[in-house]
């Protein structure tokens, strides 16, 4: 038995929408998904023409493909497996020794096979009729998500069977004139729609606003995180403790040996502005695909002794047992899982209605 760790997600926005608008001209999830099935497993495409974008120099974020997809006919849900490619130069992955001195490291490069894409695989469970899905990891700390939201909106945008081609794209070029709800309705004018896919972290109801609430009780911040090593924070008074919160933020290289838990603390009572910049700032930053960031705040009241409130405890998370054993690499069968995760199916509902 492995124990995997689902984070739930709410889907915010999925379809075409005018600007400016909050619904959706049309497209649901459960459409978004079907369609990009039947392009994925067309019979003639290869896993390296799945990636449906272009990685833009500044946003960090290389090529995310589709390795396997499935959907389960009785429930309707799916299961999404991306390929997420990890950096690499001239054919070759580089590498650095762990126990090599600062500024002494040699760097040294293992040679790819041909037409091979370096990077590891990600799970994501969807569940249409709750217009949400479960990111799932093992043993790796990465999840995948932002590669997959990209993913799917590039799709939607591109690929769908609602885009309208133009005949003017040329050779590997795609000109959208826009949008038809009924792709066979091939008389009527497209539509200058635009395509979304977003989540959010899913939540239990009631936390955010007990804090924000309770934020004249709050006497101390706290924070922690599993990094290498920790610098000496700097104790000028004149830093506010966003800033000395920051300055412990970093990249810091993960480790599978000498982790070192950090924890700081702050007494102090935030504004409003201050308090809800923290919390934003942690969600935003709370992807829960890297290990270098900060793991978790918390806030201790007034009236309350010792106890803390963290923000991890207010997202809906399940750990079941599956059947499975990770292969050497850390992957598991696509088909085996997703056989697991409707067997655990009505279990994971149970934590996922918690968003009341």
């Amino acid at each position: 038995m492995t124990q995997a760790n689902l984070t739930f997600y709410n889907v915010t926005d999925c379809g075409y929408y005018h600007r400016d608008s909050d619904l959706p001209a049309f497209g649901t999830l459960d459409g978004l998904l079907s369609d990009f099935l039947a392009w994925a497993k067309d019979g003639q495409k290869k896993l390296g023409d799945t990636c449906t974008y272009l990685p833009v120099e500044t946003s960090g974020l290389l090529r995310t493909f589709c390795y396997d997809c499935m959907r389960d006919s009785y429930t309707g849900d799916v299961l999404l497996v991306t390929w997420n490619e990890s950096s690499s130069h001239d054919g070759h992955v580089t590498h650095v020794r762990e126990d090599d001195e600062v500024g002494s490291a040699s760097v040294e490069s293992t040679p790819l096979p041909p037409k091979s894409i370096p990077g590891h695989p990600t799970y994501f469970w969807f569940l249409p009729t709750k217009k949400a899905y479960a990111t799932i990891r093992f043993e790796s700390p990465l999840n995948g998500n932002e590669g997959m939201r990209k993913l799917l909106k590039e799709f939607a945008a591109k690929f769908s069977e609602h885009c309208v081609a133009g005949p003017n794209g040329g050779v590997g070029k795609i000109e959208i004139l826009g949008y038809r709800q009924d792709p066979a309705d091939t008389e009527s004018t497209p539509l200058h729609l635009f395509p979304r896919f977003k989540s959010q972290l899913a939540r239990k109801p009631g936390f955010t606003e007990y804090i924000v609430g309770s934020r004249a009780r709050i006497r101390k911040i706290h924070r922690k995180n599993l990094v290498l090593q920790a610098a000496r924070p700097d104790t000028d008074d004149s830093r506010t403790f966003a800033d000395l919160f920051d300055r412990l933020e970093g990249g810091l290289p993960e480790t599978g040996r000498n982790d070192v838990h950090v924890s700081y603390e702050i007494d102090v009572t935030p504004t409003e502005t201050e308090l809800m910049g923290i919390i934003n700032a942690w969600t935003s930053r709370t992807r829960h695909d890297s290990r270098t960031k900060w793991e978790d705040v918390g806030f201790q009241l007034h009236g309350e002794g010792a106890k803390v409130h963290w923000l991890s405890s207010s997202l809906i998370k399940y750990e079941p047992q599956l059947d499975l054993s990770p292969d050497t690499n850390g992957g598991v069968t696509a088909d085996l899982l997703f056989a697991e995760l409707l067997r655990v199916r009505q279990q994971a509902i149970r934590s996922l209605n918690q968003r009341g």
